[in-house]
């Protein structure tokens, strides 16, 4: 039976590279969601290339009908997650970089916090029982039978997202509260950045990573 991957927020940066990354496992299934699939062509071009292995759905983070109605079709068409990766993110709902505090209205919080941390907490609360079902496929086994993994979640945060500092520093701190509950569940919960992207939050000064090397066997960097 494949591994199944779920990357939300595929459609470019950092999730698009995520799926090209894992579509290079020949084992690996993958499940990209966003919000406009339609939109998204360089997602559409690398389905092309990989139709039998990428299934591309479309999936709003900051709608929990959404999150339900997605996990749902999954787990009728999969049963199970091996790899769950949360990457959608938002600085400010305008599009623009950081703001400052004269810009700060009730609504753009609310967008914000609903696709950095709301969001992410969805994920998990209706995917965490796939990937509880999972094979184990990926990352490292301890050779304590009590510590092995059914599956992973791992949420991509930002230097901006430490707890000193702002940005998704909200999303830390619940990853720090729903690791317990996870463990008993033997699922294995990680949040990382990735230093630094170029992407639509980043300033044009910083290169462009030309790959993400993340998984090298069964491991996970």
């Amino acid at each position: 039976m494949p591994s199944i991957a779920v990357v939300q927020g595929a459609s470019r940066g950092i999730g698009l590279q995520f799926c090209r990354t894992l579509l290079q496992r020949t084992e690996v299934n993958v499940i990209a969601t966003c919000r406009c699939p339609d939109q998204a062509l360089d997602l559409n071009c690398l389905y092309k290339e990989h139709k039998e292995r990428l299934n591309v759905m479309k999936m709003d983070v900051t709608q929990e009908d959404a999150i339900k109605e997605t996990a749902e079709m999954v787990e009728q068409q999969f049963k199970k997650v091996d790899l769950l990766i949360n990457c959608a993110a938002m600085l400010h709902p305008s599009g623009r970089g950081e703001t400052s505090l004269r810009d700060v209205s009730f609504e753009g919080v609310q967008a914000t916090l609903a696709t950095n941390t709301i969001g992410p907490l969805l994920m998990a609360k209706y995917f965490s029982p796939m990937l509880s079902k999972g094979s184990g496929s990926f990352g490292l086994h301890s050779s304590n039978k009590k510590e092995t993994h059914s599956g992973i979640l791992v949420n991509m945060s930002a230097r901006v997202g430490s707890i000193s500092d702002n940005g998704k520093s909200l999303m830390s701190e619940e990853l720090q509260r729903d690791t317990i509950e996870l463990a008993y569940q033997y699922l294995c919960r990680r949040s990382c950045h990735s230093n630094y992207w170029f992407g639509q939050h980043s300033i044009t000064l910083i290169p462009k990573y030309r790959s993400i090397v993340l998984f090298h066997g069964r491991d996970i960097h």
